[in-house]
């Protein structure tokens, strides 16, 4: 690991100096501020920013012009390698690569005019109706069994992507509540669904305060979901609003950037922020504020395909038992994805989940189908970058209508009263 230490007028002066000189995965340590210039101790210098970062390769210098000439220059002019140089447990792959090479041939040799190019999206208009013509007829094809309230009803909450196997489900619970002779209008029909629904939501209203101490949660999920976001809203909320004693600590040392934005929303909120390099001293920091009420721990975001990042994580949050923990999941994730992210998040245990990025999203039968797949409650919903007002405390009402009509929804904030200058400085 190289350890450097950097001197600037300012913080994001510094971190500009690190990511060229460490590039983007460099790792701040620590922070103080100096004064640099003449006089005894400094006295009448300037103040600056003294900050120590580490990345665990070399340096490369970043000459992105000379790079790019280079690799130009390799592209047109550097011998292809051959693929029969190929070791021989990669023959399977050698025709998959054969035929790529021989489309980008293709691509970088053709040049396409005005009329091929719209040929080209009357095509791809063509496949995109084709596939929506198969899905529509794939779900009437499952739904033709139903009568025709109950049908129109299962159509409506496939369209927003409640999975087939829970619209049986949901079918069949009506069925044996209602007799047939009650069927006839929609409106019934829904109702129906909505008394079913009530019983398959679960929510938790933020975070549980139950017992002595300081409060520990965790939010743990993939990559891009919005942590860092949502844990300084529920920051926000908990001190300014709830008049709480918060602490942030951070294990996420992959991203600079991320650190930053956190110690920006403390140093606004007036709460501190530590940054945990080892997972051996979490624990100590933990400790370090046990006068806090509640103390919010954001991490690294993990791929659900890797893992050995889920590994890494579980070894960060092992023997923290008491931590709880918060599956942070994206309203825009589809459902393939969004199953096995529960499944292989699984080991690392989790408490709730809390869907963000609601605003970003069309169809929310999703949220239903992770709510019962995990078995867990919903503990926040999040639908926009303003902290704190985009935080939401769930309601099930809420959450049956972004399954059943997701354009007629108005989510609730916790935050009721806040100084308007305050929220200003957070925006």
């Amino acid at each position: 690991m190289q350890i450097k230490k950097y001197e600037a007028v300012d913080m994001p002066s510094a971190v500009r100096m690190i990511k060229n000189d460490l590039g983007a995965d460099a790792v701040i340590l620590s922070t103080r501020n100096i004064r640099k210039g003449k006089g005894t101790f400094g006295l009448f210098g300037r103040s600056m920013v003294e900050v120590t970062a580490a990345v665990d390769r070399d340096p490369q210098p970043r000459e992105t012009q000379r790079f790019g000439r280079t690799l130009s220059e390799t592209m047109h002019r550097a011998p292809r390698p051959s693929l029969e140089a190929l070791p021989g447990w990669l023959n399977p792959l050698r025709q998959d690569l054969q035929e790529l090479r021989e489309e980008m041939d293709v691509l970088q040799s053709h040049r396409f005019d005005s009329q091929e190019l719209q040929g080209l999206m009357e095509e791809l208009s063509a496949v995109k109706e084709m596939m929506k013509t198969r899905f529509l007829a794939g779900r009437d094809e499952a739904c033709a069994h139903y009568p025709e309230h109950l049908r129109r009803m299962a159509q409506r909450l496939m369209e927003n992507d409640v999975s087939p196997a829970i619209v049986d489900k949901l079918i069949q619970g009506i069925t044996q509540r209602l007799p047939a002779s009650n069927y006839g209008t929609d409106n019934k029909v829904e109702g129906a669904v909505r008394r079913v629904l009530r019983n398959l939501f679960r929510v938790q209203r933020g975070i549980s305060r139950e017992g002595a101490g300081p409060k520990k949660v965790a939010l743990i999920g993939p990559t891009g979901v919005g942590k860092t976001t949502t844990i300084a809203k529920i920051a926000a909320e908990s001190a300014l609003a709830q008049n709480e004693r918060v602490a942030l600590v951070t294990v996420d040392t992959y991203r600079i950037a991320a650190i930053e934005q956190l110690k920006i929303y403390a140093r606004i909120i007036g709460i501190p922020v530590d940054v945990v390099v080892r997972p051996e001293d979490l624990h100590r920091v933990f400790e370090k504020h046990r006068d806090k009420d509640l103390i919010l721990l954001d991490t690294a975001g993990r791929s659900h395909r890797n893992r050995a990042q889920i590994l890494e994580l579980e070894r960060v949050l092992k023997g923290e038992e008491e931590v709880e923990r918060h599956l942070v999941l994206s309203a825009t994730t589809k459902q393939s994805d969004l199953s096995r992210i529960l499944r292989n998040f699984k080991p690392v245990g989790f408490d709730c989940l809390i869907f963000s990025k609601i605003d970003e999203g069309s169809r929310f039968g999703t949220f239903l189908n992770a709510a019962l797949q995990a078995g867990k409650p919903i503990s926040y919903l999040t639908d926009g970058q303003r902290v704190p007002e985009d935080l939401h405390i769930p309601r099930v009402e809420d959450l049956i209508q972004l399954v059943l009509a997701p354009n007629r929804v108005r989510l609730s904030s916790p935050i009721l009263e806040m100084k308007p200058k305050t929220l200003t400085a957070m925006q």
